[in-house]
């Protein structure tokens, strides 16, 4: 590798592969004594002795003084960006993979990170018991982080994307079965807010679509809902400033804490927000929940909490997780099926429409799927089907004496 200096305490390096790096000096960092640099890329040297020329500029002009970021420190600067523009739910996942990513490679600074550094955090995740599933997840953050760290010039390139990952594959979808789906149906009519079940198996929505739902997007009259938002937890946080933490090892425990509670907020893409037609069925078992509410609401008096939430307890109250959950276990028992997750009752929903020949789009469509591939998961359960179809097509075309010979 040979050199260059130039002005400034910069310097432009040729790589064994051929291609050009500069790096430019900003100084050191006042907090640690390290040298703070930027560094750049290019394919000839002229390219990367313009990028290494506009840094000087900027440098000296005072424009930018980049910051020596750990692994740690750079994912709260991050995550603390990424506030504004991701869900709530989406930064939770965010904060949930910090502490195994930090573990291992928090004090790294991001311009050492090396592939087989992140490889190494990916053995100690699954030593420590966590499954492929969480960490791929926790390589989503980690990749998603670099690369804001490359766009913004702090790195030349993202380790995570360089870094051999487990093999993950999508766990098989276990749905009910049509039967069982028919008992659940059932139970639904046996229990308070059974409707909030039946709306999740009829139209296969989100759990949190469902609670989200408010009167305002349900027209009875003309049998559609309108599904735009859902309801999410949101994690408390500290609120105190870094400089002055009041020491509390648990954000609930902050004295100035923020967040938490349950919001409504619009739906992940574009596709999530979609109208749907009632089945009559649920029309009519909507409108004796809308009754009964009204009732609930003579009921509690000046206790009853205003709001226009479709599912409420008796005080108008929408449903955590928690206590839907709870009444979850209570329909499962009533209707003797096995209980599964509350969001299979969404692969339920998708089979039945597979299982009925409504085509993978228009399932896809009605599932609020980003990509109709999705639905490809349920083709193992629905190949009986799509015999039947194949049968069809045979007996069109090649049974009796009128049709051709192959």
């Amino acid at each position: 590798m040979t050199a260059d200096r130039t002005a400034g305490r910069s310097s432009i390096y040729r790589e064994p592969d051929g291609s050009w790096r500069g790096e430019v000096s900003f100084g050191t960092d006042p907090g640690t004594g390290r040298r703070l640099r930027r560094k750049v890329r290019g394919r000839s040297r002229q390219a990367v002795t313009e990028k290494v020329r506009e840094l000087e500029c900027e440098r000296d002009a005072g424009v930018h003084r980049p910051q020596s970021w750990t692994v740690a420190t750079w994912l709260a600067e991050w995550i603390t960006g990424r506030e504004l523009v991701v869900r709530p739910s989406t930064v939770q996942g965010y904060r949930s993979d910090t502490p195994h990513i930090v573990r291992t490679l928090g004090r790294i600074r991001i311009e050492a990170l090396a592939a087989e550094q992140v490889e190494a955090m990916y053995r100690d995740c699954l030593a420590a018991g966590l499954s492929t599933g969480t960490v791929h997840h926790i390589r989503r953050t980690l990749s998603a982080a670099m690369s804001t760290a490359v766009d913004r010039g702090y790195l030349l390139r993202n380790p995570v994307r360089l870094a051999a990952c487990p093999r993950y594959e999508l766990p098989d979808v276990e749905p009910y079965t049509e039967d069982q789906a028919r008992r659940l149906a059932v139970a639904t009519l046996q229990t308070r807010n059974g409707a909030r079940w039946l709306t999740q198996l009829a139209l296969g929505l989100r759990q949190g679509e469902v609670l989200g739902l408010e009167w305002r997007d349900v027209d009875l009259d003309a049998g559609w809902v309108t599904i735009t938002h859902q309801l999410q937890p949101v994690g408390v946080r500290h609120g105190c400033p870094p400089s002055a933490r009041c020491g509390r090892p648990q954000a609930r425990q902050c004295p100035l804490r923020t967040g938490g509670g349950l919001h409504r907020v619009p739906v992940k893409s574009k596709a999530g927000r979609r109208r749907l037609k009632l089945p009559d069925q649920l029309v009519t078992q909507l409108r004796r929940t809308r009754l009964a509410q009204r009732q609930d609401r003579l009921q509690a008096g000046n206790r009853w909490i205003d709001g226009d939430w479709v599912f409420t307890d008796g005080f108008g109250r929408p449903y955590d997780a928690h206590r839907d959950l709870k009444q979850w276990d209570e329909i499962c028992e009533l209707a003797g099926v096995p209980r599964k997750r509350t969001h299979d009752l969404r692969h339920t929903c998708a089979t039945l429409l597979l299982q009925a020949g409504m085509a993978d789009s228009v399932v896809s469509r009605s599932l609020g799927h980003t990509d109709v591939r999705m639905t490809e998961r349920y083709a193992h359960i629905v190949d009986p089907t799509r015999q039947l179809v194949a049968d069809a097509m045979s007996e069109a075309l090649w049974s009796g004496t009128g049709g051709p010979r192959i």
